[in-house]
């Protein structure tokens, strides 16, 4: 009886060790695939940078060139110019934004806050016949996936970029809050609305804003009428 304690007790210990290894391994490729994966980011981050972010930059400073040249060109070369330089700049901004994301193992709510006060600063200084109300509440710096993150941003460009364009509105409202184990993020315009459910599928913009929240499990409600503007609620939990 006493050998066969000692046997048994033993074969415990062993399986325990063997559980013990099994679970240390497992973590150890968790770790070498993250760290691959990592470096496979940076990779493509620094090609982005180096191929893409230069050639742009080379295409921003001709057009920048011809519009301090002192050959004239007439007005529809001019607004053509202007508009090339446009979307450089923004390809250039979105490129930053991709980066951002590429470069970052883990990502905050406060590098998220950030980043978006950066874009409304931006749309504030480009146009001037909108009032934008940012506030951003942040209870615990808790961290996001970047798919999270990249998400959340592109969806707060899309719909207020979307504003801008086509509500006619005075004011754009941003409301961003934690609640428990959740983000919320409202997002309102006092335009001249439209008919959400009639446009929801024929435009290219609310139906990459639908994708985006459903890519992190998050839920939308959006409400719009006719001269009383448009509200979304977006909610994800973190």
């Amino acid at each position: 009886m006493l050998l066969g304690l000692i046997l048994f007790r033993n074969f415990r210990v062993k399986t325990k060790l063997q559980k013990e290894q099994l679970k240390l391994e497992n973590k150890l490729l968790e770790e070498q695939s993250n760290y691959r994966i990592q470096e496979q980011r940076l990779d493509i981050s620094r090609e982005l940078h180096d191929n893409v972010g230069s050639q742009l930059t080379f295409i921003i400073s001709i057009l920048d060139n011809l519009k301090s040249s002192s050959v004239r060109f007439d007005e529809v070369i001019d607004k053509k110019i202007d508009t090339l330089s446009s979307f450089a700049n923004k390809s250039i901004s979105g490129l930053r934004d991709t980066i951002w994301v590429l470069n970052s193992k883990q990502l905050n709510l406060s590098e998220l806050q950030s980043r978006m006060l950066n874009f409304i600063r931006d749309a504030r200084e480009s146009v001037d016949e909108v009032r934008f109300h940012f506030d951003f509440e942040i209870e615990s710096d808790t961290a996001l996936s970047s798919k999270q993150a990249i998400n959340l941003y592109r969806i707060l460009q899309e719909i207020v970029n979307n504003a801008i364009k086509h509500a006619d509105a005075k004011d754009i409202f941003v409301a961003i809050s934690q609640l428990d184990n959740a983000l919320q993020i409202k997002i309102h315009d006092n335009g001249v609305g439209f008919d959400y459910e009639s446009k929801k599928k024929r435009s290219f913009g609310l139906t990459n804003v639908h994708n985006r929240v459903q890519e992190i499990n998050g839920i939308m409600n959006v409400e719009s009428s006719k001269d009383k503007g448009t509200s979304y609620v977006i909610q994800i939990q973190l």
